[in-house]
C-alpha cells in the first residue's frame, strides 16, 4: 500500500513538474509574443505620427498653393479685362479712322 502511495505520489509529482515546465514555458511564448505585437504597435504609432505629419506638411502646402492659384486668377482677370478695355478702344479708333478715310474718300469723288 505504502509503495503504491509512493508511486501515485511519484507520478502525480512528475505530473505537475511537467505541468509546471509547460506552463512557464507557455508563459515566456506568450510574454515574447506580446513583447512582438507591442514593438510592432509602437512602430506602427511613429509611422503614423509620421504620416499624421506629412499629411500636415501637404495641408500646408495646399493651402498655400490655393493662395497663389487664387491671386494669380485674380490678375489674369485684371489683364483679361485690360485687354477687353484695350480691344474696345481699338475697335473704335479703327472705326473713326475707317469713317475718316470714307469721308476722305467721298471728298476726293466730288471733286
Amino acid at each position: 500500500l505504502s509503495s503504491d502511495m509512493d508511486h501515485d505520489r511519484s507520478v502525480v509529482e512528475d505530473h505537475f513538474a511537467q505541468f509546471s515546465q509547460d506552463f512557464d514555458r507557455r508563459a515566456k511564448e506568450m510574454h515574447e509574443q506580446i513583447q512582438r505585437s507591442t514593438d510592432r504597435l509602437f512602430d506602427f504609432s511613429l509611422k503614423m505620427l509620421d504620416y499624421k505629419d506629412n499629411l500636415s506638411r501637404v495641408e500646408t502646402k495646399t493651402v498655400r498653393m490655393e493662395g497663389h492659384l487664387n491671386r494669380l486668377n485674380d490678375t489674369m482677370a485684371s489683364h483679361k479685362e485690360e485687354i477687353r478695355a484695350q480691344i474696345l478702344l481699338l475697335n473704335k479708333t479703327l472705326d473713326e479712322e475707317q469713317r475718316r478715310v470714307s469721308k476722305d474718300q467721298a471728298d476726293l469723288e466730288k471733286r
